[in-house]
């Protein structure tokens, strides 16, 4: 027992803290403005903070590296996959930033921290086969608000 109480009052004086997650979610998108009502809807009725990289300044960073670092100030994302891009063939897909950050943030804050939001008709390619997504008719990503607020209860 002396020795246990030895070992916990040395990693109390190390002054070492458990530092929780932000609560802040990323939207990840294309083209279209669908997720402006998305953040919208976060941000006014649920009041979650919402982080679109866009929106944050560049301070000189590329892209990537700007994605790197402020995906630290979130702890969930939100991906919202509409019909951005044609292909040779004519399917309609989502902008290949949505699908390279859709397997950036399952692998950054796990594959339940991450929801699809997927415009009918888009293309979904076969590597993500198999994720559940929430599914929302051209032009009315309203439809897809009900789902996403029983995904993010669990935050």
């Amino acid at each position: 027992m002396a020795y246990f109480l030895e070992a916990w009052s040395s990693i109390n004086s190390k002054n070492t803290s458990i530092v929780l997650p932000p609560k802040r979610v990323f939207i990840s998108h294309g083209r279209k403005d669908d997720w402006r009502k998305i953040q919208e809807y976060l941000e006014r009725i649920l009041e979650v903070p919402t982080l679109e990289l866009a929106q944050e300044a560049d301070r000189g960073r590329t892209i990537f590296q700007k994605l790197l670092n402020e995906s630290d100030n979130c702890s969930y994302a939100v991906v919202v996959m509409t019909g951005d891009d044609l292909t040779k063939d004519e399917q309609v897909r989502a902008r290949e930033n949505v699908i390279h950050e859709i397997g950036y943030f399952q692998g950054k804050y796990g594959p339940d921290r991450v929801c699809l939001l997927h415009e009918d008709g888009v293309n979904i390619p076969s590597n993500i086969h198999g994720l559940v997504y929430i599914p929302f008719p051209k032009d009315g990503i309203e439809a897809a608000l009900g789902g996403l607020t029983r995904e993010l209860k669990h935050l």
